[in-house]
C-alpha cells in the first residue's frame, strides 16, 4: 500500500482521486498507473503527521467548549499552518506530495469555517446562558494555573442562582410577548449548560480540599451553583424544547445554513450546491413513485 501523509486523515477522498485516475488513464492513452503513481512515500507525510498530532493536543489543552481561548488558539494554529503550507514549493512535491498538499490545504480552511460556525451557534445562545463566559474562563484561568482568589470566586457562584433566575425570567417575558425562544436554539444550549456544569465541577474538585481557605469560603456557593444551573437545564429542555421525562428524546434538528452547507460540500468536493442536490433528489423521488 502506497505511504501517504493523509492517509489516515482523508482515505476516502485520496483513493477516489487516485481511482478516477485509474479509470481515465486508459482513455486517455497515458502511460501505465504504476508509471504515474510510483510507490514512493509522500515527502508531506511527516509534516501532517505533526499537524494532526499538535492539533490533537492543543484540543486536549483547550477543551472547554465554545471559549474565547480555544476560538483563538484553534485559529492561530490553523492560520500559521496555512501560511507556512503556501510557502512551499507544490511543483517541487511530485504526485503523491501534491495529492496531500491539496487535501491539507483543505483541512485547514474546512477547520477555520469550522471555527466561524461554532462563533455563530454560541452567539445564538449567549442570551440564554448569560453566565457562561464566567464559567468558561474559570476552567481556562485552572489550565493556565492561576491561583485563585477563595473570596471572589465564592462570591461570583454566589451570584449564579440569582442569574439563572433572572434568565429564566427573561424566557417567560419573550413567551408572553409572542416571541417563542428557539427549540432549536434552546436543545443546544441545554447541551452546552451540562458541559459546563460538569467543567465547574472539575474546577471545584481540583482545588476543593488542597486547599482549606478555598474550601471554606466555596463549598456552599458552589453546591448551589450547580443545583441552579441543573435545573435551569431540566427548564430549557422540559418547558422550552418540550421534551418530557421518560419521553424518547426530542427530534430537534441543528440547521447549518447555506453558507455552512456549502462549506461541507466543498470539503467533500461535491460539486453541487444545496438546490441542485434537492432538485436531483426530488427527481429520483419522482422516478421511484
Amino acid at each position: 500500500m502506497r505511504k501517504s501523509g493523509l492517509t489516515s486523515l482523508f482515505p476516502r477522498v485520496r483513493w477516489t482521486i487516485l481511482l478516477v485516475g485509474a479509470l481515465l488513464l486508459p482513455l486517455v492513452g497515458a502511460r501505465p498507473l504504476v508509471a504515474q503513481f510510483p510507490d514512493t512515500p509522500s515527502p508531506l507525510r511527516s509534516l501532517v503527521e505533526r499537524y494532526s498530532e499538535d492539533r490533537q493536543a492543543l484540543l486536549r489543552r483547550y477543551a472547554v467548549p465554545f471559549s474565547a481561548a480555544r476560538q483563538d488558539r484553534m485559529r492561530s494554529f490553523h492560520t500559521q499552518w496555512q501560511a507556512d503550507l503556501e510557502a512551499m514549493d507544490f511543483d517541487a512535491l511530485g504526485v503523491e506530495g501534491r495529492i496531500d498538499f491539496l487535501l491539507l490545504k483543505k483541512e485547514l480552511w474546512y477547520q477555520l469555517e469550522l471555527l466561524n460556525r461554532e462563533e455563530g451557534l454560541f452567539q445564538e445562545m449567549g442570551p440564554l446562558l448569560p453566565f457562561a463566559l464566567d464559567i468558561m474562563e474559570l476552567e481556562e484561568a485552572r489550565r493556565r494555573f492561576e491561583s485563585v482568589d477563595p473570596e471572589e470566586a465564592a462570591a461570583l457562584l454566589a451570584s449564579f442562582p440569582e442569574r439563572v433566575a433572572e434568565a429564566r425570567d427573561a424566557i417567560g417575558a419573550r413567551e408572553r410577548a409572542g416571541k417563542k425562544v428557539s427549540r432549536i436554539v434552546a436543545l443546544r444550549a441545554e447541551g452546552l449548560l451540562r458541559q459546563l456544569n460538569r467543567s465547574l465541577d472539575r474546577w471545584y474538585r481540583h482545588f476543593a480540599g488542597y486547599d482549606p481557605m478555598f474550601t471554606w469560603w466555596v463549598a456552599s456557593p458552589h453546591e448551589e451553583a450547580s443545583t441552579a444551573l441543573g435545573s435551569y437545564a431540566d427548564y430549557l429542555r422540559v418547558e422550552v424544547v418540550g421534551h418530557k421525562p421518560g419521553e424518547d428524546e426530542p427530534i430537534v434538528g441543528d440547521p447549518i445554513g447555506a453558507e455552512g452547507m456549502a462549506a461541507d460540500l466543498a470539503f467533500e468536493m461535491i460539486p453541487y450546491t444545496p438546490e441542485e442536490l434537492i432538485a436531483i433528489g426530488e427527481a429520483e423521488f419522482a422516478w421511484c413513485e
